[in-house]
């Protein structure tokens, strides 16, 4: 018994640690900022693609610099969010109100949706391609973000454009906290030469809820 007790004293050792681990992890994320948006086209209105500078059946992008926002979704715990629906609108690259009807989507010629409507994925990744959204004076460039995740209420936000000069002096932003406004600012880095010029917009977004699965 005496040559037992000290390899039990070390596997109990190792499994509370273990314990202690998945317990600092539980809960290690902080909520997004819930930030109201502003100009919501609508359900119905929204476009139903991830593409609004190139909507299927265009040959050629839309003016503006290109925009990858490349974000995730997950929970708290820092669990993923899958098949949440992501809804996303802003303005122009040049600063004006645009979405796109039927009629524009079914002509030849390019065209900003202003909208898109995207699935989280398995890891709760998701992915929109966009363009620079201009801003009115006094404004910081801004995407308006609405989840809709089974289950749960919809949550809402607006995402700002990391090193962007004009996130200083929107007025809206300068009431935010340090640690919030850096929860809804994406990290932006450079394109690839082989796609384009532009940038990739990295953000994670973490709703304020457990979520909640079906059982089976």
């Amino acid at each position: 018994m005496k040559k037992i007790m000290p390899w039990l004293r070390n596997v109990l050792f190792a499994l509370l640690a273990m314990l202690g681990a998945t317990s600092a992890h539980a809960g290690a994320c902080s909520p997004t900022a819930r930030i109201a948006t502003f100009g919501y086209p609508g359900a119905k209105t929204i476009h139903h693609g991830n593409n609004l500078i190139q909507p299927a059946g265009k040959a050629v992008e839309a003016s503006g610099q290109k925009l990858i926002l490349r974000g995730q979704l997950q929970d708290v715990n820092c669990v993923p969010i899958t098949q949440a629906v992501i809804e996303i609108w802003q303005l122009d690259a040049y600063g004006k109100r645009i979405m796109a009807n039927r009629t524009d989507l079914a002509d030849v010629r390019p065209v900003f949706t202003g909208s898109g409507r995207t699935f989280s994925g398995t890891s709760g990744e998701f992915t929109f391609i966009t363009a620079f959204p201009g801003a009115a004076k006094g404004w910081a460039p801004r995407i308006h973000l609405l989840v809709k995740s089974k289950n749960q209420p919809p949550f809402s936000t607006q995402l700002l454009l990391g090193g962007d000069v004009r996130n200083t002096s929107d007025r809206m932003v300068k009431r935010l906290k340090s640690t919030t406004r850096e929860g809804v600012t994406l990290s932006m880095s450079p394109l690839p030469r082989d796609e384009g010029i532009g940038y990739y917009g990295d953000i994670t977004i973490t709703l304020p809820y457990k979520a909640r699965y079906d059982r089976y």
